[in-house]
């Protein structure tokens, strides 16, 4: 009997909290695992039940204690070798010249940074990719037009194209009456 599962690459979120800090203040770990699954869907799962049961906590030198848990799965990518080995490809995506700069220079703020940093009421555990995209469309059209052409189907969800149309209101001021002394 041949065994019909395939190894995946599978990238998540881990989430680092430090005593009681605020989630916006929370650090997090872009994390790349190998499983073993028979499709995408069950590959994610297995990574998300993995990580989930890999909670770390531990006190630190302050005394807080410090959790890693898992936040969510990001993406999961098919590995095409049959054997793992040194120099096996285990993930990759595809990222325009703006996102791949966000990366590699670290003094410019990627998208999500930027969306807090403007954005500082937001809940950052609960910004979703969506919204982020959004926010970046109305800044930057061109590059979320490339992102949505390039994966539709997983990031296009919930985004409005193009700008978005407000209701036009007026105030009309009406004259001040003099006051009478």
């Amino acid at each position: 009997m041949t065994d019909a599962k395939s190894w995946f690459g599978v990238r998540l979120v881990v989430e680092c909290q430090v005593g009681k800090d605020v989630p916006a203040k929370r650090t997090y770990e872009d994390r790349l695992i190998v499983v073993r699954a028979a499709s995408d869907a069950e590959a994610c799962r297995r990574a998300e039940r993995l990580t989930r049961a890999a909670v770390e906590r531990y006190r630190n030198v302050v005394g807080e204690t410090v959790t890693w848990r898992f936040r969510e799965v990001i993406d999961s990518y098919p590995i095409l070798d049959d054997e793992l080995a040194d120099g096996t490809e285990i993930y990759s995506a595809f990222m325009n010249h703006h996102f791949y700069r966000s990366l590699a220079n670290k003094r410019e703020l990627g998208a999500l940074p930027a969306y807090v940093k403007a954005h500082p009421r937001a809940d950052a555990s609960k910004v979703t990719v969506g919204q982020v995209l959004a926010w970046n469309a109305r800044r930057s059209p061109k590059l979320v037009k490339g992102i949505l052409r390039l994966a539709p189907a997983t990031l296009g969800k919930g985004i409005r194209r193009g700008p978005t149309k407000r209701a036009a209101t007026r105030r009309t001021r009406t004259p001040r009456r003099p006051k009478d002394s």
